[in-house]
């Protein structure tokens, strides 16, 4: 849980630093990111089985533009990730014993822009109607028919993380339909697939509605053709009352068999309980900005509430407070307090943080304290734990295509793996 928690503060970070890439914002051909970094953790007892690594990024984006309308009209993409570990914990699981780790998570090429394109290699399908996995293979994406439909198909094997192989684990294919409004949008769709063992047959709706500026509704839903039963259910509600006050509420159904099928060789009660479970769950979330004043800043307070049914039930609460000034320097202060209930454990958590920047916005920096005060519902349990995370982000920017990130993170108190961790990254946009 910690490591998770420390882990997600880097993985965060990394992805708003991919995110500033702006692959389009431009009409140069050859566009991408190198990223090259490294991981340390004290502790063997981590989610993560190597404690010591290097993990290196290249994305190259190669496009040609039309010479009329400056659009994009084909496109090279090359995706391609690399780690090497140090030293690692020991592990039965087949997956974590290496020491280098080479994957191309994709390689391809494309005719259309970024939104209605062909593409055929080592490709992850990007379809809102239905669900792919990365595949070895072709999709056309969102190809206008007429004035009504957007069109969507794909094909190919699935694209396996862990090995360069064009076999993968599987297969899979699909197609979908897309009609779209001004206000509202329709959309169905159907795949197949075989992943391992397992082969399902699946049917998409999709449906999103905005009847008024400050209302959107949203709804799809998986059905298992096959096993004749709903793989999971979304509905969400978006309603903006004021400039200050908006409320979002997600209903949430999902039948995890079909998610993680039980395996042959699973015997753990806890195990075959997991595999089999149906949950359901309800969320609200409440966003309210208490004042702006240009003067001493913005408040906004952020409340939310989940609820789930099934898979071992579970009641979550948090609320959020975030202040930001932006006057003389750029300000950020967030606090964050929950409690989180299920089967497995009580837990009540307090977190502080601190951002702001320096030496005219090139040094970023962000202080982040975290208290876990939890206890386990198990018979075994030797009470109350007490766990605190301190961690420092910075990130300094040397020009505008090339900076440097260092998150320093550390875990004390009676838990069972308390850890430090380290992680450093050079960043280089090709833009």
């Amino acid at each position: 849980m910690t490591c998770r928690f420390a882990f997600l503060i880097y993985v965060l970070f990394s992805v708003s630093l991919y995110a500033q890439s702006p692959t389009t914002s431009n009409t140069k051909n050859l566009v991408g990111r190198f990223s090259t970094g490294w991981n340390y953790y004290t502790k063997g007892n981590s989610l993560s089985p190597q404690l010591n690594s290097f993990n290196n990024y290249v994305f190259l984006n190669y496009r040609v533009f039309d010479p009329n309308s400056q659009e994009v009209k084909y496109q090279f993409k090359f995706d391609f990730y690399e780690k090497t570990a140090l030293s690692s914990t020991r592990s039965v699981t087949e997956g974590n014993q290496f020491q280098n780790r080479y994957v191309v998570k994709q390689l391809y090429a494309s005719y259309g822009d970024n939104y209605r394109q062909i593409k055929i290699g080592r490709i992850i399908p990007m379809i809102n109607v239905v669900d792919a996995y990365p595949i070895n293979g072709f999709s056309a994406e969102n190809i206008r028919v007429g004035n009504w439909f957007d069109v969507s198909a794909f094909g190919g094997t699935i694209n396996d993380y862990y090995k360069n192989d064009p076999l993968g684990n599987g297969y899979n294919y699909g197609f979908s339909a897309l009609h779209q409004c001004a206000r509202w949008s329709v959309g169905a769709g159907f795949t197949g697939e075989k992943f391992e063992t397992t082969v399902l047959t699946k049917a998409y709706l999709y449906g999103d509605y905005k009847p008024v500026t400050n209302l959107r509704l949203y709804h799809r839903t998986q059905y298992i053709l096959n096993e004749k039963l709903i793989g999971y259910s979304q509905s969400n509600a978006y309603y903006k009352f004021s400039k200050k006050l908006n409320i979002r509420t997600t209903f949430d159904y999902r039948n995890r068999t079909t998610q993680f099928p039980a395996r042959n060789d699973t015997l753990s009660p806890i195990d075959k309980y997991f595999y089999s479970s149906t949950e359901k769950n309800i969320s609200t979330t409440v966003n309210y900005q208490i004042f702006y004043n240009r003067r001493i800043g913005m408040m906004d307070i952020s409340p939310t509430l989940k609820k789930r049914f099934g898979n071992g039930d579970l009641f979550y609460a948090d609320t959020r407070l975030l202040y930001r000034n932006y006057l003389f320097v750029r300000l950020n202060v967030g606090l964050k307090g929950s409690y989180t209930s299920n089967q497995w454990l009580k837990n009540i958590q307090s977190s502080l943080w601190l951002n702001r920047d320096f030496l005219t916005n090139k040094l970023d920096a962000t202080l982040l304290y975290n208290l876990n005060s939890y206890r386990w519902n198990i018979k075994t349990s030797s009470g109350n734990h007490l766990l605190s995370i301190v961690s420092a982000d910075l990130s300094y920017r040397f020009s505008k295509d090339f900076f440097t990130a260092l998150t320093l993170s550390e875990e004390f108190g009676n838990a069972t793996d308390p850890h430090t961790s380290v992680f450093v990254r050079l960043n280089y946009y090709l833009r």
